[in-house]
């Protein structure tokens, strides 16, 4: 009976909010990048701790100008679209009630991440998750870690005149 009322307690608490927070999102970063090098693996987690089934849900992924999706990459979700050059767009499966997904990347440092960094800015990826619950419309936001963008560099060490 206790399981039954807080249930409907709980239930009665997300259909009367209209609010997100269904979900929780987590995300795991690499420690650094290297400018024009390899790119390196990121991982997003969705939990769905609702009694709802999570449907129509899309994610976005917003990196740094500068750091950049490597098309053909994903799993675990669908590329969709790219809404501006570090916007990508990926369609998520149904995630039932107590599962979660797991979605992987990999994203890359081009030579205009200079800009960015040395405006001042801090490499972190915005993350936003819309869908649909107890047939009403919800997202979530999660900003990740930050991580390290390494520049290489040139050593010259014996100049010889030919």
């Amino acid at each position: 009976m206790k399981k039954l009322l807080f249930l409907i307690l709980f239930s009665l608490h997300y259909y009367c909010s209209g609010q997100g927070n269904m979900i929780t999102i987590t995300s795991i970063v690499p420690s650094q990048l290297t400018i024009c090098g390899s790119g390196k693996l990121f991982t997003i987690t969705i939990y769905n701790p609702s009694p709802f089934t999570i449907t129509n849900d899309t994610l976005k992924v917003s990196m740094p100008n500068g750091i950049a999706y490597l098309a053909g990459s994903v799993s675990g979700a669908t590329y969709v679209t790219q809404l501006f050059p570090n916007i990508e767009v990926f369609a998520l499966p149904t995630i039932l009630p107590l599962q979660s997904i797991t979605i992987t990347y990999i994203s890359e440092a081009k030579c205009s991440v200079l800009a960015f960094i040395s405006g001042g800015g801090i490499t972190k990826n915005n993350i936003r998750v819309d869908y649909r619950a107890n047939n009403t419309i919800n997202y979530n936001t999660h900003i990740t870690s930050s991580y390290l963008v390494k520049q290489p560099y040139l050593v010259i060490t014996t100049i010889t005149n030919q």
